[in-house]
């Protein structure tokens, strides 16, 4: 919802400035129409760019940085589900190839069934959590890859970039940190294991405990 007001409010507000704008060069005029609509485009436009300022870090890794918290979670939401579909759209494939290849009759065998289910089952399972990765700049290529062998497996995943200066804990280049909440726990060594596996070349930080955060049950800092 939050990326949605954002979009209207960017679009939505250039509208209507261009609209009076418009309006008063072509017939010279400007009238309370214009004032209402000046100040509405205004204020579209500026409650979405103040939407994106506030960025703090506090205690125990508890993110106040609602904008681009709230545009992680709502992207992880989206990236799950389109994950889902392209979960589907392989499954679609597989059955068109066996079609055309045992055509008329197409019978999948018990083996694949039973890896699709197997692999439904975790991919429903793994939906209920989120993971949310936030890189400085040079870490965008890592970034998109934890992302997407997580959204893979039907994690809810989003990588935002921002510079993480005010991150209450700071590590050298090529380093991440992962704080995670009691629901994230649940899931923390499984996201471990998939990051080793990718062979990022980077240092691994775990917080050794819990903590309280605004959004997402496991947060990933790439320093």
């Amino acid at each position: 919802m939050i990326i949605v007001t954002f979009i209207v409010g960017i679009i939505l507000g250039p509208v209507l400035l261009i609209a009076t704008v418009y309006v008063y060069i072509k017939h010279r005029r400007f009238g309370l129409g214009g004032v209402v609509l000046t100040v509405f485009g205004t204020i579209l436009i500026g409650l979405s760019i103040w939407q994106s300022v506030e960025l703090t870090i506090g205690p125990k890794g508890d993110f106040s940085a609602k904008f681009k918290q709230d545009l992680g979670a709502a992207a992880a939401d989206i990236n799950n589900r389109i994950a889902k579909l392209e979960l589907k759209l392989t499954e679609l494939t597989e059955d068109i190839a066996s079609f055309r290849d045992k055509f008329p009759v197409v019978k999948l065998s018990q083996e694949i069934l039973a890896a699709r289910a197997n692999k439904e089952h975790v991919f429903q399972e793994n939906s209920k959590y989120s993971v949310l990765i936030f890189y400085k700049s040079q870490n965008k290529q890592i970034a998109e890859d934890i992302e997407k062998t997580l959204l893979s497996d039907g994690y809810r995943s989003s990588s935002t970039a921002t510079d993480l200066t005010e991150a209450i804990k700071q590590f050298p280049p090529k380093s991440a940190w992962i704080i995670y909440t009691k629901n994230g726990e649940k899931i923390l060594n499984d996201v471990k294991e998939k990051l080793r596996s990718l062979n990022l070349g980077i240092s691994l930080n775990i917080e050794p405990q819990a903590v309280k955060l605004g959004r997402g049950d496991i947060q990933i800092l790439l320093f």
